[in-house]
């Protein structure tokens, strides 16, 4: 119904009405599910937020510590997963489509349990390296600990994920986001502040009768933890998600394709999927260090300019994931068109889905436009930080709408097998471009905030021109995966 209604609104003139359909109803689970997990962040952090500033502080540097390893490592299998099951599922050869996955979840604990235990053992040296506060890091190491112990569980998670997008059956994302939000704030809860203690939680809500919940959590023994507790909450609920991943595959919509009978483990075809992933981490590993020295640079030219870009990067990291949701549909359909051997419709999918996400980002970016300081409010009302924030979330307004192709056409030539190209191209966007342009100008020439972000811009437009130019050559139609 909701494809149906967004398919038929005037303003939208699909290339071809049927893929357009394809798209939408492939992407949007994956939209629901990925603002599902940003809201359980949020979520997390205002539970937290009633122990203190220095739990809040620790529980945002663990996670981003957390995510960092989970997406170089997880989200690169799954796209070598995804782009490798698209491509068996249109040449219909579905026992290999289940073999890619088998293959993707060997490489994934293969990779992650060296994670996991040096993680674990090392993780009081690591958090010790950046952050400064005796008190922060105490609850740093508490939180990030147990991370690392269950860090499996989200690498496997996304692992699954392409699985599921490459043989185009995302319906299940929406209602496994909602199952593992209602665990994960049950538990955390409980976890967090004890049975004993969470009538305390609720007794200073404003909202009439909200303080008699209470009771849900007197039907199980929980321990007060604290920021353990968050932790140990997030990952049971992960673990949950997983098992009904797991659950699925055995349900009568896959398994009237997917014949699980004399499937093994191949280390020939694991040795091509390790190919096919090593350029994605590179690529993976380049984005996030490449933002992290950003925002270093950002803190070296002062204060109130690293807060603003902070600000900005939590409402795009938000606003970009009906881009993804796109671009994750868009690489599954490439694929599974290059299978068929069906070239014209892999033209028509890419054109849909750069239409769909330039309207979607553009909608943010109008929104920017207009009503800043509205949005600015919803993350400070500092002054001096809005006046920064205003004319630099009108300039990200900008960049979203150059990143909403880019996000389609990299997924595009990913999906397709291109992933060596996007490795070279990303590597040059990060480390011979933006950075050293944003040191550069921001800092050495002393331009500042403007000259870090504009040699930012410059930077898209380069990833951008690199990007449109390697898809219309065309030379990604014929790679083989």
């Amino acid at each position: 119904m909701f494809v149906n209604f967004y398919i038929n609104m005037h303003f939208i003139r699909p290339y071809n009405p049927i893929i357009a359909k394809r798209i939408l109803s492939i992407a949007y689970p994956i939209i629901f599910a990925n603002a599902s997990r940003s809201i359980m962040g949020i979520v997390d952090m205002i539970m937290v937020g009633k122990l203190g500033v220095h739990s809040m502080a620790a529980v945002g540097f663990g996670e981003m510590l957390i995510f960092s390893l989970i997406a170089i490592v997880g989200c690169s299998i799954q796209i070598s997963t995804q782009t490798i099951t698209s491509r068996r599922y249109g040449e219909k050869d579905f026992p290999k489509c289940f073999e890619t996955l088998i293959n993707g979840l060997t490489i994934g604990i293969c990779l992650g349990l060296p994670i996991m235990i040096i993680g674990y053992i090392y993780c009081d040296n690591l958090i010790q390296i950046f952050l400064d506060d005796p008190i922060t890091i105490k609850e740093c190491i508490k939180y990030t600990s147990i991370q690392f112990l269950g860090i499996l569980f989200p690498i496997m998670f996304y692992i699954f994920q392409g699985f599921y997008t490459g043989i185009q059956k995302t319906s299940i994302f929406s209602k496994i986001a909602i199952f593992s939000n209602v665990i994960n704030i049950y538990l955390n809860l409980g976890l967090i502040f004890g049975s004993d203690n969470i009538h305390s939680y609720f007794a200073s809500s404003i909202v009439p009768g909200f303080n008699k919940l209470g009771i849900l959590w007197h039907i199980f023994p929980f321990p007060q933890m604290g920021i353990a507790g968050a932790a140990l909450g997030t990952i049971i609920a992960m673990g949950l998600s997983l098992l009904c991943f797991l659950v699925y595959l055995f349900s009568n919509e896959i398994r009237q394709n997917f014949t699980f009978t004399k499937i093994g483990i191949k280390f020939s075809l694991i040795k091509k999927q390790i190919k096919l992933t090593w350029p994605v981490m590179q690529t993976n590993a380049s984005m996030f260090f490449g933002l992290t020295l950003f925002l270093v640079i950002m803190g070296k030219i002062g204060t109130i300019e690293l807060a603003a870009t902070n600000i900005m990067i939590r409402i795009y990291n938000v606003s970009c994931m009906p881009a993804i949701g796109i671009g994750n549909a868009c690489s599954s359909l490439v694929g599974y068109y290059l299978g068929e051997k069906n070239l014209d419709k892999t033209f028509i999918c890419i054109k849909d889905s750069l239409r769909y996400a330039l309207l979607i980002m553009g909608t943010f970016a109008i929104s920017w436009f207009i009503i800043p300081d509205f949005i600015l409010s919803l993350f400070t009302q500092d002054s001096q930080l809005k006046e920064v924030g205003i004319p630099l979330l009108r300039f990200l307004a900008i960049i979203s709408i150059l990143d909403s192709s880019n996000v389609v056409c990299m997924s595009t030539l990913e999906g397709a097998g291109d992933v060596k190209f996007v490795s070279r191209i990303t590597h040059v966007y990060v480390w011979i471009i933006y950075i050293p342009l944003s040191y550069l100008v921001g800092i050495y020439l002393g331009i500042g905030l403007w000259g870090a972000w504009n040699s930012f811009l410059f930077g898209f437009l380069f990833l951008s021109s690199m990007l449109y130019y390697r898809i219309y050559k065309g030379e990604w139609q014929s790679i083989s995966v």
